[in-house]
């Protein structure tokens, strides 16, 4: 019975064996991912990419892709400047939680009043006050003072984060005012 039953199993067919047009399209994708990893991994490769391309929501979102991606978003100025200034300045609130800072260090950067719909003045810092944070120890400041903030046990409780639209994502909202801020500088330059 046995014997009948080993007769009766399916044996190896060809299509078993993977075919040579598999055996490249594996080939070609491990390729693939090989150089997607060679770039992806390069530091100064990502924040190439990342610079003057992103906002502080996903400057947030980028640093938790990998190290790499990390390392990239916290050691080069550059990215930090580009993501602090993609929608043409920051509100106190966005400033405050982006580079961890007081309430009286960024009264003492220089800031732009303008008026609220609802009524009232709100403080827009621009290039002014983002180089001032980032001058000659500024990124070893700020990540000293990121990591002070995560120890702390009251960190979501005294950095909230900074409020935005109940229509749009944040990155939605940022990509909308990066658009106005481009438009803005193109008229002057006219």
């Amino acid at each position: 019975m046995r014997a009948q039953m080993l007769a009766c199993a399916p044996r190896r067919f060809e299509r078993d064996v993977p075919s040579d047009g598999v055996m490249r399209w594996c080939e070609k994708r491990r390729r693939t991912q090989a150089a997607t990893a060679a770039v992806l991994g390069n530091t100064d490769l990502v924040a190439h990419i990342l610079r003057d391309n992103i906002g502080a929501s996903t400057l947030a979102a980028a640093s938790l892709v990998s190290r790499v991606w990390l390392e990239a978003c916290r050691s080069d100025p550059s990215v930090l400047r580009g993501a602090a200034l993609y929608q043409g300045g920051l509100t106190k609130a966005q400033l405050k939680h982006l580079f961890a800072i007081a309430d009286s260090t960024a009264d003492a950067l220089p800031c732009t009043r303008h008026a609220r719909r609802g009524g009232g003045l709100y403080c827009l810092y621009e290039a002014a006050a983002v180089d001032t944070l980032l001058g000659p120890d500024g990124m070893a400041e700020w990540r000293l003072r990121l990591r002070a903030r995560a120890a702390s046990r009251w960190s979501c409780l005294l950095t909230p984060p900074p409020p935005h639209l109940p229509r749009r994502a944040r990155w939605q909202e940022e990509e909308r005012l990066h658009n106005i801020a481009t438009l803005k500088r193109a008229r002057i330059e006219e």
